[in-house]
This record gives structure tokens, C-alpha cells and sequence, in this order.
């Protein structure tokens, strides 16, 4: 059993306390930007501007002690503070739940040279990123369908049962999928796109490596406005946001330039995400019956359109599937 640092004291951090104690794991420090609680009770307060260096040097006292360091941060700063975190406690046993680092300074990741726990950045308890790494798909033509924000898939497969936006953006937020201080609907389904270029970004570097590192400022996004929901939500429709990664011309059917969409070229990877209206005749409609709610997955076709049969789905988002594989990356890397 390992002791452990968790980085980060909201909704992931304090599940994943939860179960790392659960699984005789004894946590050492839980540590925020304010403060840090150590398990004999002393809490020591966080001092300085630079909050980053404050929460280190108030871990400085037991961070020898530390088997490994749980990071349940931010996307903010687009992964400086990940980083840093990383860096002062290579040697030790690192995951992560947050996307920034790999998403945006991913050659900084590959530079700490060890194994990074990461597979809650993508999926969150689907594990579908270690599987797709495994699947060595870099080398091959095929187009792989990707459902990897449960929070948009959660909102229009909810559209779909009851037909109400606001009240799935509500279940939502309630649910503690969508950020739930943010009241502008357009506000958080434009900072879910944002998440789907981060995930989109992990997943190239890390299951279709290539000679270039993708970053998740490389793509191009056309946010939503207001004037779009009428449509995306008629009961005419069944929406889906799907992200469609392939090295096969002539595969994209999101038009340049759509509203909510997403857009990226890494070598011979062509990356585009957005809304599909999903008819009984779309290549994924029975992949896509199976992903209700905030779960996730994806599905394989080859180089001629057909469907390889290699599809995934599981829960996609919440803290207590976050945590979960959080504590399976533990697992395996105290197995290493």
C-alpha cells in the first residue's frame, strides 16, 4: 500500500480520498491552494502569491515520506501549475485527473522521463485511451469515432428522452458534470468544446504517435452562439457530438466552418469534431444507442468504411468513475 499526496481538495479529490482509503492506502496530505491538511490533523497554511510554490513548501515537511502524488487540478493555466507539480515530485509515483498538461505541454510530460498515470484525461472510467494506445493504430488507415465529453453527450441524449435544453443543462450542473457556478448555457457547452480539444489532443499523442506533438491551441474551433440551439435541439434531430479522427480522405461530414465544431491536422491524422444528426442509416447509430448519458466510447472502422467490430463504451465523467481510474493508474504503476 502506498502513501499518498492528493493535489487538489473539490469534488475529484475528495472522492478519490474516499477510495484510496477504502483500498488501505494511507493518505498523508490532502493539499489546496489555501492550505494543506496533513493526516495527524495540523493543517498548515498556504503563504505567497505564487500559490504553486506555497503548496510545495508546505509539503516540503512529508513529501520525503510521499509514495506518489495524486494531482485533482484545474485546466486553467493550461497545465503550468500540472507541470511544476510533476517536476518537484519526479521520482515518485505521479497520475493525473487533469487534461492541461498533456494536452498543452505534452513534450514538457515526455520530458520528465517516467511513466505519468493519465488514463482519467480521457474516458474518465472507460480506460479507453490505454486501449487504443495498445491498439497501435498509428501505422494503419482506419477512422476511429470518438464520444469524449460525457457532460455534451449527457445533454443531447437527455434532449433526446425529454426534449428540454434547460433542464438538461440543469440535470447537468446538478449532476457536477457542467461547472455548476456558470449560469450562461452557451458559456458551458463553448468551455466543453474546449475540453474536447484537450482530449482530442491526448488522444493523438498518445495512441496515434506520430513525429509531431498536437497541441490543443492547434485546433480551430467555431463556438456556438445562441442563435444555434433551436436547431441543435428540435425533435426532429438526434444530435450527437462525435469526434471523428482519420488518416482516410473524403471521411469528414462536419462542414468547415459549422458552429460547435472542432478542427485539427497532426501528420497524416485528420481531427474533426462536431454535431451529427444520428439517423437509423449513420455508419455508428447501433455504437451510439449503447452510449446514453454522460458515458463515453468510441468505435473502429477500416480503410474501406466497414466497422472493425473494435468499439468501447463506459462512464465517461463524475467524480466517483474519475477517481476510480485515478486508482487504477496507482495501482499499476506500484505493480511496475
Amino acid at each position: 500500500m502506498a502513501k499518498v499526496i492528493i493535489i487538489g481538495t473539490g469534488n475529484i479529490g475528495a472522492e478519490l480520498d474516499r477510495q484510496l482509503k477504502k483500498r488501505g492506502h494511507e493518505v498523508i496530505a490532502m493539499a489546496a491552494r489555501h492550505g494543506v491538511q496533513l493526516s495527524n490533523g495540523q493543517c498548515i497554511k498556504v503563504l505567497g502569491e505564487d500559490r504553486v510554490q506555497g503548496v510545495l513548501n508546505a509539503l516540503d515537511p512529508i513529501a520525503k515520506e510521499a509514495d506518489a502524488v495524486m494531482l485533482a487540478i484545474g485546466n486553467g493555466d493550461k497545465g503550468v501549475a500540472e507541470s511544476r507539480y510533476g517536476n518537484a515530485f519526479r521520482g515518485k509515483r505521479i497520475v493525473t485527473c487533469a487534461k492541461a498538461w498533456h494536452a498543452y505541454r505534452y513534450g514538457e510530460v515526455l520530458a520528465l522521463g517516467q511513466p505519468v498515470g493519465r488514463r482519467a484525461t480521457v474516458g474518465g472510467g472507460t480506460d479507453m485511451l490505454e486501449v487504443l494506445r495498445r491498439r497501435q493504430l498509428q501505422d494503419e488507415d482506419a477512422t476511429i469515432y470518438m464520444v469524449n465529453n460525457g457532460t455534451l453527450n449527457y445533454i443531447w441524449s437527455s434532449i433526446q428522452t425529454n426534449g428540454n435544453f434547460a433542464s438538461a443543462i440543469s440535470d447537468a450542473k446538478d449532476l457536477k458534470y457542467a461547472e455548476p457556478s456558470n449560469d450562461d448555457p452557451i458559456e458551458i457547452l463553448n468551455g466543453e468544446l474546449v475540453d474536447v480539444c484537450m482530449k482530442s489532443a491526448i488522444t493523438k499523442n498518445i495512441a496515434l504517435p506520430c513525429d509531431k506533438v498536437l497541441s490543443a491551441d492547434d485546433f480551430d474551433v467555431i463556438p456556438l452562439k445562441k442563435s444555434d440551439i433551436p436547431h441543435l435541439t428540435s425533435r426532429n434531430g438526434r444530435y450527437r457530438f462525435i469526434v471523428t479522427f482519420s488518416s482516410i480522405s473524403d471521411v469528414d461530414e462536419v462542414p468547415e466552418g459549422a458552429r460547435g465544431s472542432i478542427r485539427a491536422q497532426c501528420g497524416r491524422w485528420t481531427i474533426v469534431g462536431g454535431f451529427h444528426d444520428v439517423k437509423a442509416e449513420t455508419p455508428w447509430y447501433d455504437w451510439l444507442r449503447q452510449i446514453d448519458g454522460v458515458n463515453n466510447g468510441f468505435t473502429i472502422h477500416n480503410s474501406l468504411g466497414k466497422d472493425t467490430g473494435n468499439a468501447l463504451v463506459g462512464p465517461g465523467a463524475g467524480p466517483e468513475v474519475t477517481a476510480a481510474a485515478m486508482v487504477r493508474d496507482l495501482n499499476d504503476l506500484l505493480a511496475a
